[in-house]
């Protein structure tokens, strides 16, 4: 479940110019989905990703906490999850100063897709 503040805060930043990249990928969208549902997803392929603890992962609420090689830790807060999509989240050090992120995914063919961060 949604902190109505989380919303509140998302709402805000939906409104700053965003900042994006999209990378091809030569695996099927499920495949790739499937990876970034599992908890500590970040230390599969995160090259600056020194830790991902999971604090919650479940239906109702998923949140966790990088730690950066340079030993910055960031918590993110799932706010949406949509299956074999995407999901946002907000991240940061704390409440007050996170930022809005967007991670989509697109199927380009049968054994290849796109994500969009």
């Amino acid at each position: 479940m949604v902190n109505p503040s989380d919303q509140q805060q998302a709402d805000r930043l939906s409104n700053v110019p965003p900042i994006s990249k999209s990378i091809g990928l030569a695996f099927p969208r499920r495949d790739v989905f499937d990876v970034l549902a599992k908890p500590n997803h970040l230390e599969l392929f995160h090259p600056f990703c020194k830790k991902n603890k999971t604090i919650s992962w479940g239906r109702e609420s998923r949140s966790d906490q990088i730690e950066y090689l340079n030993g910055t830790v960031l918590t993110r807060q799932f706010l949406t999850w949509i299956p074999n999509e995407g999901f946002d989240l907000l991240i940061g050090k704390s409440q007050a100063r996170r930022s809005l992120v967007l991670w989509r995914l697109s199927e380009k063919s049968q054994n290849e897709s796109e994500i969009s961060i």
